[in-house]
């Protein structure tokens, strides 16, 4: 088999394997609408679009947190190589409190890799839902859900990026702390994930404290290498935007990092079968191809 035939039959078992996702980059930084992957939408539909309208107007990055508990309102640069796990949203602010919060979840996928096809995210989220009193800012009832949200995501849930900054009162605010900005590399597709559950920093004797609580799970069958970031973002339905997030950069940040190792291992059945046709298939098409051209008296 010459190299030209072993380039293909490599291509195309990357193909099987991993998968370019295609999207588009968020127009802005600022005062843009964006789409969430619950099956189900986003919770509050203010726009009527089924969308979120990002305007950080009035808002910014100093009261919203990701921590590894829920007393921890100021928050940290968590980092993590377990494929499962928990962390709070919580909230500092002196509204003290967000009527919905929706994760940014951004994995690294630079231009030329690709990502796992057949890796997955399992969310599940708890927390209070609130009624609110929406020129005092006080919470008049609240209700707590658990879970609230149980949903699974998939690469093509990833319908923004590439890019290398997240949505901020600021342009290129990083996805996460130390990120380089200027190393294509970062380059990241994102998706957002509506929790339906807000915060209540409010109240007293709440279940963890009013705050949101996230448990994920990865499902990476390929033992691929991961680089994965969530950021937070919080939703004021008086307001009719979101316009709260983690600061990632400079003092007060916080922001979670989970960073997988390749591991080596035995495909399964179904890994083993997919690649045996991959090469079965192209060991055919390469064998056609490579076929001399019958003499033309021979061919008659």
């Amino acid at each position: 088999m010459n190299k030209k035939s072993i380039s293909i039959i490599a291509a195309v078992i990357f193909f099987f394997a991993y998968e370019i996702v295609i999207g588009a980059p968020l127009p802005s930084y600022n005062q843009i609408e964006i789409s969430v992957a619950n099956d189900a939408g986003t919770r509050f539909d203010y726009s009527g679009r089924d969308t979120y309208y990002i305007n950080f107007t009035g808002g910014g990055l100093n009261a919203l947190h990701i921590a590894s508990t829920p007393s921890d309102r100021a928050g940290a640069d968590l980092a993590t190589a377990s494929s499962s796990g928990t962390f709070y949203v919580t909230d500092s602010g002196g509204k003290k409190y967000d009527s919905e919060i929706i994760l940014l979840v951004s994995i690294v996928a630079p231009s030329q890799g690709g990502i796992p096809s057949d890796l997955s995210f399992t969310i599940s989220a708890s927390g209070y839902q609130l009624v609110m009193n929406g020129s005092t800012d006080t919470v008049l009832d609240r209700t707590y859900v658990s879970p609230s949200l149980s949903e699974e995501f998939f690469v093509s849930d990833f319908i923004y990026g590439a890019q290398l900054w997240k949505p901020s009162s600021a342009a290129n605010q990083p996805l996460w702390i130390s990120e380089d900005m200027l190393d294509s590399n970062n380059n990241s597709m994102l998706m957002f994930i509506d929790l339906n559950v807000g915060i209540d920093s409010q109240g007293t004797g709440l279940i963890d404290e009013g705050q949101a609580r996230v448990d994920f799970s990865i499902q990476n069958p390929q033992r691929a290498a991961l680089e994965i970031m969530v950021n937070a973002y919080g939703y004021r339905e008086n307001v009719g935007a979101i316009g709260w997030s983690n600061q990632t950069s400079g003092a007060g940040s916080s922001g979670l990092k989970i960073i997988i190792p390749a591991e080596d291992s035995i495909p399964t059945l179904s890994e083993w079968g997919l690649l045996i046709l991959a090469v079965s298939l192209l060991s055919t098409l390469v064998w056609l191809m490579s076929r001399e051209p019958l003499p033309d008296h021979m061919s008659s």
